[in-house]
């Protein structure tokens, strides 16, 4: 069967704000009792997560059997009206790496660029990240402060129109300081929906795990969104009936030729390098069009198809090599 990861991603920790690789530090150092010294966990944040070439992502979707991805960039730059560090790498030159690394995989790795509308120069650099051969659309990731319906922003929602690329908006509470992560709440993608309802919108991770619900919700009756449930192995680990029931439910308000299936994965040396847990991810998929202790099959092996591949492939244009 065909498969398409349409959410992982591709970093290295120069990529990524100091600010935020300071609070990530704080956030890994609050997790243990006493708590540890954020500045120890500091060199070693993002380490373990980082392949910017996009060589281990490759390798690991060919052994899991995985034909492309989907890589969408985060400009974390503003998080919480912060200003750029002087040292970090600029969203301008993120994207053009991404897109780089995209181009230089023969047809495996395409991309959405990443940009904060608060940019002074916003526009210019989302129309030059969009101009890259792989680029598919845009990331959006209001939790670093703004307002998705922000009538301000609303140009980059008709820019995409014009391009006929995709908004793919992060849609979980997920992330932690400093990000206000409310803003992302699939209620607040409601008005982009209704004031741009021929725009294509993903809803990333669709709410997991708090408001898959009201994820599933708002997508019903929005012919041009998408659930796509990246980070919900999390939950199929731990409960793999409950999984089924979600997902069903899913199909049955949203419908399976709107259900996407991602992983979310940060690789690197130390997240997956070959690309194990993403075939886990696959199987439990898969396991979807079998009866399940006593479950009947939630999915056919034509929505299974829908799911795995081929919604991503036309969402993202994302053609047969």
């Amino acid at each position: 069967m065909k498969v398409i990861d349409a959410h992982t991603h591709l970093l290295a920790p120069e990529w990524v704000p100091l600010a935020i690789r300071r609070a990530w530090a704080r956030q890994a150092a609050a997790r243990r009792h006493p708590a540890r010294d954020p500045e120890e966990i500091l060199p070693r944040v993002v380490v373990g997560q980082s392949d910017p070439t996009g060589e281990l992502t490759s390798g690991a979707l060919e052994r899991a059997g995985v034909s492309a991805a989907v890589c969408p960039v985060i400009d974390w730059s503003r998080a919480a009206g912060q200003q750029p560090d002087p040292g970090d790498v600029s969203i301008r030159d993120v994207n053009r790496l991404t897109a780089e690394a995209c181009e230089a995989s023969a047809g495996r790795l395409f991309h959405c660029a990443g940009v904060d509308p608060r940019h002074p120069e916003a526009r210019t650099l989302v129309e030059e990240a969009l101009a890259a051969p792989t680029a598919r659309g845009l990331k959006l990731y209001p939790a670093t402060g703004w307002h998705l319906d922000d009538p301000a922003h609303a140009w980059q929602y008709d820019l995409l129109l014009e391009r006929g690329g995709v908004a793919i908006v992060h849609s979980s509470p997920r992330g932690g300081e400093p990000l206000i992560t409310t803003r992302s709440r699939p209620s607040e993608i409601a008005p982009v929906l209704a004031h741009h309802p021929d725009l294509v919108v993903v809803l990333a991770h669709a709410g997991f795990d708090a408001w898959w619900m009201e994820a599933a919700e708002i997508a019903t009756g929005r012919a041009h969104a998408y659930l796509e449930l990246s980070l919900w192995q999390e939950l199929a680990d731990r409960d793999y009936p409950e999984f089924r029931r979600r997902v069903r439910l899913i199909v049955g308000l949203v419908g399976a030729h709107r259900t996407i299936f991602g992983s979310d994965t940060l690789r690197g040396p130390a997240t997956d390098p070959d690309g194990r847990e993403l075939q886990r991810w696959i199987d439990q998929w898969t396991a979807l069009a079998e009866p399940f202790a006593g479950d009947a099959a939630v999915l056919s092996g034509e929505q299974l198809a829908l799911a795995m591949a081929g919604n991503a492939a036309q969402v993202y244009r994302i053609q047969d090599q």
